[in-house]
């Protein structure tokens, strides 16, 4: 039922059914309002939860990182020539027609014959 007063205004009459479907549909869109802040505050936490252990990884990578940069500058500053690879004792005492196989490892000191 529609009213209309002296000044133009307009005024709709609901009948007590209006009214409790009305109630009955607020309610059910604030429970789901708050369904979806419960929600939303719960991916606030596990957003807040991966930065922090974002942080706490990224801090200890950085940690890491600064102590293999001062070991590998220590290291450096130890030895500044490069290092030499040990002469093969054996090619001197063998015969002409022996020599090192080329697989073989740095340092190895077996020598093999090439016939």
């Amino acid at each position: 039922m529609v009213i209309e007063g002296k000044n133009g205004l307009t005024m709709t009459l609901w009948n007590s059914h209006q009214v409790d479907e009305s109630r009955g549909l607020l309610s059910e869109f604030r429970g789901l309002l708050e369904d979806l802040r419960t929600q939303l505050k719960n991916e606030e936490k596990r957003k807040k939860d991966i930065h922090d252990l974002y942080m706490a990884e990224k801090s200890a990578w950085d940690t890491e990182k600064k102590r293999l940069e001062e070991r590998i500058q220590l290291v450096e500053t130890r030895s500044p020539q490069p290092q030499r690879e040990k002469p093969n004792k054996m090619a001197d005492v063998v015969a002409p027609d022996m020599e090192r196989c080329q697989s073989a490892p740095p340092g190895d000191s077996y020598v093999y014959r090439t016939e």
